[in-house]
């Protein structure tokens, strides 16, 4: 009655209805709903109800409406219900499968354990090709359903949360390869020498490009600490050549006095390389960390069931990875033992300034066969083209007038004595260029040519020394300034960028930094391509949890993993009671819809 008249009113779908309460005496003596409908049936018989409609007034008349409300709401919604039950037992249905697959025999718990080695595998491909797009998910249902295949393990390009980076394996792996590689250069030398001009040392900082190249990059969450090493040592070039002759004399073998040992060269390097075992270890140890962060991720997702994702853990992927870790680290300890001994493979291995080494003895072999006359080109002399006796007929041919033989003898001497000087000095300047140009060939394979005193001192040296060679008939006063020159010794000392008196300890010192760089280099490709990739990236997908690993297991631990439990069964009948109830009311609501249709 309240309504009636109402602002609102119009916007009743529904008539509005005339109730009569009970009174507090009828609640308090229990009044049956019969005998209440009969009280309120007379009393709204009365004349002051007449003009009210019938089908408006009391309790029967708001039961036919409100039954009338629903039946119509009901067809209203049936569709989006049928969606929403044939939904929930799909959902169920995908449950009580996996449930009863995994747990009913154990044929079938070997099934499911074979399906989560399959998901792991995969994921685990992708990771390490680091392919991050999603696959199609293999099972026959409907877009209604998603399964858990059909979520994508990987995150979008730009999603780059700490979870979700923790999944892109390879990227994170060639991330800490670069570190690797850049605290070898910097940190893994053991003496520097400090160059007193520049105030600078051998193993300078590293460069602002890959500095740069650094600061953009990311890290993997954890890893930062294993690439913060000791500087290496730094010394004078005098103060390291003192301690490498101490440290010669200390080793010497059976060799002549003052020369170095194998063990001098060896221990040299092996000193200088002696940070390379602990720069490589902390490395595989940061790889392990970040593998072990996406297993995890992985088999969480390839395995719901938490129990059997413990046992998998237990009996399974954990031996397996320590099986892996066991492997990495033997490899790595052959590759830094073969590294840091005396391998005459490594040495054999430089062509390059070998090759080098050759083409220049060859080189001066040639220049010292050669026997340059006043004027003569070294390539007209390499391919005798004139000779000193053509020269010497045409003299005598040239048409001037006989002198008298002693004359003729003063002005030969003279002639022989400004022939021979003119010819020394032709011989020593081209021998210079030539040798200049060796140099600069073989600079940038033996940096020690690449020093000024060989190319200001040693070489103009080494071409007197050569072109007197070819003079064997010179006179007393340039045979005593050949003998009175600079001793080989000292030629040699300007070799090598010494400040001591110790030769064999610059020797040593040279030999041991040509070889570094380059041996340097192979243990971080070796490293990278036999222990990070070939024994660690390349075993993920096939040596942690597959198929083929399930397969080789017994019944016994079979059923340990993946038996069925007291929550297993209780959660079962569950969903079976649940998609029981479910089917009935589908079933309910489709009958009623044909009959709804067949009525029309």
């Amino acid at each position: 009655m309240l309504a009636k008249g109402h602002k609102f009113s119009q916007d009743f779908t529904r008539p509005w209805h005339v109730l009569r309460n009970q009174d507090n005496d009828a609640r308090k003596n229990r009044q049956s709903l019969a005998e209440r409908d009969l009280i309120e049936e007379r009393f709204f018989d009365g004349l002051d109800w007449e003009t009210v409609p019938q089908g408006q007034k009391g309790i029967s008349a708001l039961r036919g409406t409100l039954r009338s409300m629903i039946l119509s709401h009901t067809q209203d919604q049936l569709p989006n219900i049928v969606s929403d039950i044939r939904i929930g037992i799909g959902k169920a249905g995908a449950q009580l499968d996996a449930t009863s697959k995994a747990k009913a025999t154990p044929e079938a718990r070997k099934s499911y354990l074979g399906y989560i080695a399959d998901r792991f595998a995969l994921l685990a491909r992708q990771a390490v090709g680091g392919n991050y797009e999603k696959e199609q998910c293999a099972e026959d249902h409907g877009t209604e359903v998603e399964c858990r295949d059909c979520k994508n393990f990987f995150a979008h390009f730009g999603d780059n949360s700490l979870e979700n980076q923790r999944k892109r394996l390879r990227g994170n792996v060639r991330v800490l390869n670069q570190n690797f590689a850049d605290t070898m250069r910097r940190y893994g030398k053991a003496t520097v020498v400090i160059d007193p001009e520049k105030e600078t040392t051998t193993a300078p900082p590293m460069t602002g490009h890959l500095q740069q190249a650094r600061e953009r990059s990311f890290q993997p969450h954890g890893t930062a600490e294993y690439y913060t090493h000791k500087e290496p040592a730094a010394m004078s070039r005098n103060d390291y050549e003192t301690w490498v002759h101490e440290n010669m004399v200390r080793v010497a073998a059976k060799g002549p006095q003052g020369e170095p040992s194998d063990s001098a060269y060896a221990g040299l390097f092996a000193h200088q390389a002696g940070k390379w075992s602990n720069i490589a270890t902390q490395h595989l140890n940061a790889v392990w960390l970040i593998v072990g962060d996406f297993t995890n991720l992985a088999l969480d997702n390839a395995c719901p069931d938490g129990e059997v994702l413990v046992e998998l853990r237990d009996r399974l992927v954990d031996p397996n990875i320590e099986k892996l870790k066991r492997k990495a680290r033997d490899s790595l300890r052959d590759l830094v033992t073969c590294h840091l001994q005396s391998h005459s493979g490594f040495y054999d291995s430089v062509v390059e300034v070998s090759a080098v080494r050759e083409r220049a003895k060859v080189l001066l072999q040639r220049l010292a066969n050669m026997k340059l006359e006043p004027g003569q080109s070294p390539e007209a002399a390499a391919a005798g083209t004139t000779s000193g006796t053509e020269q010497a007929g045409s003299q005598q041919t040239n048409g001037n007038t006989p002198k008298s033989k002693v004359q003729q003898s003063t002005s030969v001497r003279g002639r022989d004595h400004r022939a021979r000087e003119r010819n020394l000095k032709s011989r020593e300047e081209t021998l210079t260029y030539a040798l200049e140009s060796v140099t600069t060939i073989l600079g940038s394979g033996y940096p020690i040519l690449g020093n000024t005193i060989v190319r200001e001192q040693v070489v103009p040296i080494i071409a007197r020394q050569i072109a007197g060679m070819f003079d064997g008939d010179g006179d007393a006063d340039t045979k005593k300034a050949r003998r009175t020159g600079p001793s080989y010794h000292k030629v040699v000392h300007g070799l090598y960028p010494s400040d001591s008196t110790s030769l064999s300890a610059a020797r040593v010192i040279e030999e041991v930094e040509m070889n570094y760089e380059g041996i340097r280099a192979a243990f971080i490709s070796y490293v990278l391509a036999l222990v990070i990739e070939q024994k660690i990236m390349a075993k993920i997908a096939t040596n942690v949890l597959t198929r083929a690993i399930i397969d080789e297991q017994d019944t016994t631990t079979i059923d340990i993993i993946a038996r069925e439990r007291p929550e297993d069964s209780r959660k079962r009948k569950e969903i079976e009671k649940e998609l029981k109830t479910m089917r009935e009311v589908l079933e309910v609501i489709e009958d009623y819809q044909r009959t709804v249709r067949s009525s029309f």
